[in-house]
């Protein structure tokens, strides 16, 4: 069971890489992400399909009970699971996110779900930013929630969202709107995009002032520095 957890772990690093997820996100939500089990999981399951394969005939009948039981098992785990609260939070019943074929998970979906890359309290906490506070907002932690819930900001695109969906965009039913159809899927797929988008230039402009400004503060060190020496040597009276 060991050997084929390890095997079965050497696909979820490939899963990442299909996912375009960072090497930050746990390998639960790269399994949500991706609607896949995670490797306990489906170690548990092959072992007791094995052990049933030895006692009873039929094999194909349980191996569909078993993969329900594994899906049953996932959800379980899902509920308890202390880390990865947020995307908890934003996909609360994983059995329907797994079983949901009709749409693709995309770059900017990849980011949003695990809450990474773009938003300041992700830059902050793997030190890629100095403060975690979201730039349109002083005193907010820029996390994924409120970006994409709260912010007053982005409240024209998120009243557009729901009129697109036919419902207010509230954290704890999004996911299930998306799930309703394809056009609610692409619909919110796109909405993603462009805050993504958004989010990405407002971070970028905001790492690129605070370039300039240690440029510049380099500078004045460097030309204060300069003027003592020169003082100091009598060229300067």
């Amino acid at each position: 069971m060991q050997e084929s957890r390890k095997q079965i772990e050497s696909i979820y690093r490939r899963v990442l890489k299909v996912t375009s997820a960072l090497s930050t996100v746990s390998e639960d939500i790269a399994c949500v992400i991706a609607g896949l089990l995670p490797s306990a999981v489906l170690a548990e399951e092959g072992q007791a399909l094995y052990w049933r394969k030895k006692r009873l005939s039929c094999p194909e009948e349980f191996r569909t009970e078993e993969q329900q039981n594994s899906t049953y098992r996932w959800h379980v785990l899902w509920d308890a699971a202390m880390k990865d609260r947020w995307t908890y939070r934003l996909i609360p019943q994983v059995y329907k996110w797994l079983n949901w074929k009709q749409g693709n998970v995309n770059y900017n979906l990849t980011q949003m779900v695990p809450g990474h890359r773009c938003f300041r309290a992700y830059l902050h906490k793997f030190m890629k930013h100095k403060v975690s506070e979201y730039q349109n907002c002083p005193g907010i932690i820029g996390d994924a929630e409120y970006v994409f819930f709260t912010c007053a900001c982005l409240n024209l695109q998120r009243n557009t969202l729901g009129t697109a969906l036919d419902e207010k965009i509230r954290l704890k039913t999004t996911v299930e709107k998306m799930l309703s159809s394809t056009a609610a899927w692409d619909t919110f797929v796109q909405y993603n995009a462009r805050n993504s988008a958004a989010m990405k230039l407002v971070t970028k402009a905001s790492q690129l002032r605070e370039i300039g400004t240690q440029g510049q503060k380099k500078e004045s060190r460097s030309v204060k520095l300069a003027h003592s020496q020169a003082f100091q040597s009598g060229k300067v009276l």
